[in-house]
């Protein structure tokens, strides 16, 4: 018996399995720092793939090894980006990675740095010196761009005309090395300085200001046009204040009007230059509206005429005044006259309406007076001396004083013909009157010495 082996062979191919190049794309590089040069290596160098090179100072290079002298002994941040073509996914394939370059180590000086801020105006500029680092002794070193030169740490120049000037600071300073020993260093800084017109105060020059208000607070915000050294405030009320900004708090409700002035030197024609401007500022009472108004007439008879005249004290505009002359006639206007029938005693009413300008309600009040008719008759007629109310405006307490004679009488009366406080005492020695539980507001006051009456007015404040 003969035996047979079956022999069978593949006919397949062999499996390719190709790399992906992406796999293997790094972008790591090495940075050899000498002085203020910088050599660069990447890991990898591969003619497949491109790079780029970002040196952190604005400045670049494309080639795989590249090296770079740096402006000044800095830090920077140098970045590689490499790419490639990958064929399986038909796209490019990136990498980047990034480094701080520290040029300042070893460098004794870097730590100075010199610098400065210009405050420029009419025809001068103003330097403020800003180096940092700096050691155990400085000087300064300015070129101010027009043929001039400083050595004051924070120098005043006046420019002969305007213009664009470049401005450049050197500052030498001596630092103290570690370990003992001293050197000397030196780093320099320029900047353009934009000089405006000068010679004279600046007619475009000009303030205003903006305010907030609450209750009888007010917050001012005053700003120019220009550079500013001083700034004052009238708040319209007899007080003043300083500073851009400021708050007062008013005596009371109404119309004040406040004034901003600022100004600034002017070095060339070694002037003040001056901006004002006044707006009025409105506090809305918080009084009744019949207290702003205190009603009060005078009146003089001649047989059975009389002639009357409103003198009502007012916080707000008087928008009607009427007369009744207590026989049935009535009369219209500030001031009137009337003939009675007949000798007698009538009660004479004036009524006012007025109008409170903030809250914009009208208010009305009125004022009765009996008047004597039949010869000669003057209501008020006035002492001799005139009596002296004071304070004016009053808080806590009202003063009368200046009398002379006997007995006196002080009534103190409100807006709606209500007594609301009176006194007693001797007119030679005044009298005076504790006015802490009044409402502020306006008040008619009725002196009376040995019989013969005056009236007067008076204002306690609002707080």
């Amino acid at each position: 018996m003969t035996l047979r082996t079956l022999v069978i062979a593949s006919l397949a191919s062999p499996l390719l399995v190709l790399a992906n190049p992406c796999d293997s794309l790094v972008a790591d590089f090495q940075a050899g720092i000498i002085g203020t040069t910088v050599t660069f290596t990447p890991d990898v160098i591969d003619n497949t793939w491109s790079y780029q090179w970002d040196f952190g100072d604005g400045t670049g290079d494309w080639t795989p090894t590249t090296s770079h002298t740096y402006p000044g002994a800095s830090v920077f941040q140098a970045c590689l980006k490499v790419w490639t073509w990958d064929p399986l996914a038909q796209d490019t394939c990136f990498a980047t990675s990034c480094q701080t370059i520290d040029l300042t180590a070893g460098d004794p000086c870097a730590q100075l740095q010199a610098g400065f801020f210009a405050n420029a105006g009419p025809g001068f500029a103003q330097f403020s010196n800003a180096t940092t680092g700096t050691g155990l002794s400085n000087s300064w070193v300015w070129d101010f761009g027009d043929g001039s030169t400083s050595n004051d740490p924070q120098p005043f120049h006046a420019y002969p005309q305007p213009g664009a000037y470049t401005v450049c600071l050197t500052a030498i300073s001596i630092l103290q090395q570690p370990g003992g020993g001293v050197i000397t260093c030196v780093d320099s800084t320029c900047a353009p300085v934009n000089v405006w017109a000068g010679g004279g105060c600046d007619s475009t020059y000009a303030a205003t200001f903006s305010t907030q208000i609450t209750g009888s607070t007010v917050a001012f915000f005053g700003s120019t046009n220009l550079p500013t050294i001083g700034w004052t405030w009238d708040h319209g009320d007899g007080t003043s204040g300083g500073g851009q900004s400021t708050q007062h708090v008013y005596p009371g409700p109404g119309a004040y009007y406040a004034c901003l002035t600022a100004w600034y030197w002017e070095p060339l024609a070694q002037d003040t230059c001056w901006a004002t401007q006044c707006q009025w500022i409105s506090i809305a009472s918080t009084a009744s509206c019949d207290s702003l108004f205190v009603a009060d007439f005078d009146w003089t008879g001649v047989g059975t005429a009389i002639a009357v005249q409103n003198t009502t004290l007012a916080n707000g505009p008087v928008l009607s005044v009427s007369w009744d002359f207590g026989d049935g006639a009535t009369a219209t206007g500030g001031s009137a006259a009337h003939t009675y029938a007949g000798p007698g005693t009538y009660t004479v009413c004036m009524t006012v309406v007025g109008l409170d300008p903030w809250a914009q309600d009208s208010c009305t009040v009125v004022l009765c007076e009996n008047v004597l008719v039949g010869g000669l008759a003057i209501s008020a007629a006035g002492l001799d001396p005139t009596p002296v109310l004071m304070p004016q405006p009053f808080t806590d307490r009202l003063v009368v004083s200046g009398l002379s004679g006997g007995a006196l009488s002080v009534e103190l009366v409100d807006g709606t013909g209500r007594t609301v406080l009176r006194g007693t005492g001797r007119a030679g020695s005044g009298l005076e009157l504790d006015t802490s539980g009044l409402a502020p507001g306006a008040y008619a006051v009725l002196i009376t010495v040995d019989g013969l009456v005056v009236r007067s007015r008076a204002v306690k404040a609002w707080r």
